[in-house]
């Protein structure tokens, strides 16, 4: 092993069990092998051989070696899904009694690819309900709405995903898709305001708002409006909203004042 030899340390190792089958770190040893080796079937093989030897199964090392077990198996899954056998991933999460989020995540992406929207999305929901802030649940039921024109449902799982983790490659993915389209209606509701048509205006500054949350540039606009209006704690909760992202789009001074 410390020579990288894995497949003599393989050897060896089975020299051990040749004479003694009942150590059960032998097969952990073995099993983090064939994690190297990407043989991810014969590793799963060796940590069940390792926990049914092993007892009790409140001992620290067994679930240590059952977390380890799990996430080979999620890996082997995903890696099933990835090629296009979905009914054997889902016959492999099914094998599995663990309660981990993850093998929910696992069936519903099986579900996605074999085109089977209604279980998936009954997968998402009961991952949702265990952790409402898991972000890859959120990305996946959110792009899954998409795919049934859904839009706005898909958006508002996005954006409950920038909630959780705002610099996320998906959620950054995302709000470099709206940003552009908010931009737009920021062009539109300051045209509306310089030709005096404010009820214009904040419908284009609330369409915006609906397209990319707490834009600064549309918030400081609707501020404004309401300050003309006299209504002085809306202006107030739009500049408070519009500090969430004055710093990213360099409006820090204009929000302040």
């Amino acid at each position: 092993m410390e020579d990288d030899d894995l497949e003599q340390a393989l050897v060896e190792f089975n020299k051990v069990l040749f004479y003694d089958k009942s150590i059960p770190e032998v097969y952990v040893e073995k099993a983090e092998i064939y994690i190297k080796l990407c043989d991810f079937s014969s590793a799963i093989s060796c940590f069940k051989k390792a926990l049914n030897l092993r007892s009790p199964v409140t001992n620290q090392s067994s679930q240590e070696w059952t977390e380890r077990m799990n996430s080979l198996f999620f890996m082997k899954g995903l890696t099933m899904i990835e090629e296009g056998y979905c009914n054997d991933a889902l016959n492999l999460v099914s094998q599995i009694t663990s309660a981990d989020i993850r093998f929910l995540y696992l069936r519903a992406l099986a579900y996605i690819r074999a085109s089977n929207k209604d279980l998936a999305f009954e997968e998402l929901d009961i991952c949702l309900e265990t952790d409402p802030f898991n972000i890859e649940c959120l990305i996946l039921k959110g792009k899954l709405l998409w795919s049934i024109d859904k839009i706005e449902e898909g958006n508002a799982c996005f954006w409950r995903a920038h909630e959780v983790n705002p610099n996320h490659h998906e959620v950054i993915e995302f709000l470099s898709i709206q940003k552009p389209r908010a931009e737009e209606y920021f062009k539109k509701a300051s045209k509306a305001i310089f030709e005096g048509k404010r009820a214009a205006a904040f419908d284009f500054i609330n369409k915006g708002l609906e397209l990319f949350h707490d834009m600064t540039k549309l918030l400081l606009l609707s501020a404004s409006l309401h300050r003309e209006n006299a209504d002085f704690d809306q202006a107030l909760t739009d500049l408070e909203r519009a500090s969430k992202f004055m710093y990213s789009e360099g409006l820090e001074n204009d929000v302040t004042v």
